[in-house]
């Protein structure tokens, strides 16, 4: 019951965070200024409400099971037949649910499936590098479904690339890429891809293995 009420209460200030879009009360404010103390709960909200302000469609999920239900609903609500995906845990994620997914790139990516190194909140960036995902599938597909922990969002991009230095330790990725939007969507059908992200409050994404991908 506990848990019910915690995702509904963070829902509800995702909702309320997404619908009260206000000016900007600090013009002057210098942006690049990293902001300390932000608490979890408020960098989801601002991750959120920054991502579906550039075009990109948030889902919250409590845990895999939430997700798998909300996975499968938006792929029957967008009509996707098949996924390319190249991290072999993941790929059992899409066994699971029995949803066919390719593991070869082709030069006509429909949907990418993959997850970030990190999710920043300020900018809402998605975080990648060529360990954990294929940056010309990222760079081609026309839709992008990402999944992330809660503890993977992080306040700037200096966090994410401390973040991934911790990680990798001495064996930095070679390649990390930040995207960020704006995306296509229903007010801005002209742009090139969509991007969804499920946030998902257990650390389903961080137990995965990170030497899974093809």
């Amino acid at each position: 019951m506990q848990e019910s009420l915690t995702k509904e209460k963070i829902l509800k200030k995702i909702r309320s965070a997404l619908i009260e879009k206000t000016a900007n009360p600090y013009p002057k404010l210098d942006i690049d200024y990293a902001f300390f103390g932000v608490s979890d709960e408020e960098k989801e909200l601002q991750f959120a409400q920054n991502l579906t302000q550039h075009g990109g469609y948030f889902l919250y999920c409590q845990n895999h099971l939430d997700f798998a239900e909300d996975f499968l609903k938006l792929c029957e609500n967008k009509k996707w037949q098949q996924f390319l995906c190249t991290d072999k845990s993941l790929q059992n994620v899409l066994n699971q649910v029995a949803f066919k997914h390719d593991v070869n790139l082709s030069n006509n990516i429909e949907v990418y499936f993959t997850n970030a190194e990190c999710a920043t909140a300020r900018t809402a960036s998605l975080i990648f590098s060529n360990k954990q995902a294929n940056m010309r599938a990222i760079a081609q597909a026309k839709a992008l479904v990402v999944i992330i922990d809660i503890a993977q969002v992080v306040n700037d991009l200096k966090d994410a690339i401390q973040n991934i230095r911790l990680k990798y330790n001495n064996q930095y990725p070679a390649e990390v890429h930040a995207l960020s939007g704006p995306f296509k969507c229903e007010t801005q059908p002209d742009l090139m891809q969509e991007v969804y992200v499920f946030l998902i409050e257990d650390n389903f994404v961080q137990n995965l293995s990170t030497d899974n991908l093809l």
